[in-house]
């Protein structure tokens, strides 16, 4: 009734359950199956239809597509001791319900997110907490940078990211001489920042790599990797482009949609996603939009979507993608809005990109004039 392929044996145990709910519901009427999974919390009929096998998700999708139901993932929690010393506690809390908070409110807004959302953050600062309390601290009042230091070293670590955001987050909750923000806009400092130039790959490199993985590894990997290195997709976003966001057009051919905008793909690539797609949904494009949302390609022939990012693409995941964005940038698609509107790609990105673009590339001057510039420059140019 479910894939337990690559299960862990508590979701087992829980997805086991859950069916047994659904199977009993059944057994009684239509009307009792539908209520019990109505009544299900949202986590749990998430577990269910991405755990289903295909005949049965597609019943599930439906009553949620019916009944509008929320199937969003919940954040998982992480326990924090009881031996810990009050103070402690209350940070770890606090800083729990930060990741919370914030996990809820991408999820609101349409981004995805694993569950284990916090899981590095969290995991550092439990271990950065119990080596206080073992050093004999007993609130963050006693902690400075000697501490963290000690720390460093004792448990021969680093000074990782992490740790800087859990520190900063202690220091502006548990500071009681710390000035609150008055509300007044900051001034900008007037002094230059130098701005690291993103990292790209060269064109040449791109196509090998492209090459390698089409021979090595199979069409589901090559349109996976397509999606990121020509396209200039996240990982994420193409592992998860879900069948909604793929259809064949009027003139028979294969769009995509990976934000606000259908792009058409390459016959070759178009021959590949449909023969990807066709060997698990044979009548894919007359399912529902409010249902094929749910149902998703390259899961079905990609394991594990980070070790496809470290070991096919040498985990240079974000290199490839500035790469192909900077490719198109090149090509003419030099608006901001229109990049944005057809990949996602966020404005920050795109303006640190910008700085690796020819500088006459915004402006288009007379082939004379750079003609009589350049003679100038030279001191070829008698009367300049």
């Amino acid at each position: 009734m479910f894939k337990a392929k690559h299960l862990h044996a508590e979701k087992i145990t829980v997805l086991t359950t859950l069916f047994r709910i659904l199977s009993s519901a059944a057994e009684e009427s239509d009307h009792a199956f539908k209520m019990a999974f109505s009544n299900m919390s949202s986590n749990d009929r998430h577990l269910l239809i991405t755990f289903s096998v295909d005949e049965l998700r597609y019943l599930l999708l439906k009553i949620t597509a019916e009944n509008k139901l929320n199937t969003r993932t919940e954040l998982k929690k992480y326990s924090i001791p009881e031996e810990l010393p009050e103070d402690f506690k209350q940070l770890l809390t606090e800083y729990q319900e930060k990741f919370i908070k914030r996990y809820s409110i991408l999820i609101s807004k349409g981004h995805s997110r694993s569950r284990e959302y916090s899981k590095k953050e969290m995991a550092l600062a439990l271990k950065f907490v119990r080596y206080l309390t073992n050093q004999g601290y007993s609130n963050w009042l006693q902690v400075g940078q000697t501490q963290v230091v000690n720390f460093i070293q004792d448990e021969n670590t680093r000074f990782s990211y992490e740790l800087r955001h859990f520190l900063k987050f202690a220091r502006d909750h548990r500071n009681p001489f710390k000035k609150r923000k008055s509300g007044k806009p900051k001034k900008n400092a007037s002094a230059l920042t130098s701005t690291p130039l993103p990292k790209v790959l060269s064109p040449k490199i791109v196509t090998q790599l492209l090459e390698q993985i089409e021979n090595d590894h199979g069409d589901a990997a090559f349109a996976l990797a397509w999606l990121v290195c020509r396209m200039g997709l996240t990982l994420t976003a193409a592992f998860q482009l879900p069948l909604s966001r793929i259809m064949i057009n009027d003139q028979d051919e294969c769009v995509i949609k990976p934000n606000e905008v259908w792009i058409s793909v390459p016959e070759k690539i178009k021959k590949i996603l449909t023969s990807l797609i066709e060997a698990h949904y044979p009548n894919w494009q007359t399912i529902p939009d409010k249902t094929s949302e749910y149902f998703t390609i390259f899961p079905y022939y990609i394991e594990n979507k980070n070790k496809f990012g470290m070991k096919i693409l040498h985990s240079q995941t974000k290199e490839l993608r500035s790469s192909a964005i900077l490719a198109l940038m090149k090509k003419g698609y030099q608006d901001r809005i229109t990049l944005h509107k057809a990949i996602g790609v966020s404005m920050p990105t795109i303006v640190k990109l910008e700085y690796l673009l020819p500088v006459d590339t915004h402006r288009k001057l007379d082939p004379e004039l750079i003609k009589a510039r350049n003679a100038v420059i030279l001191g070829e140019d008698k009367d300049g």
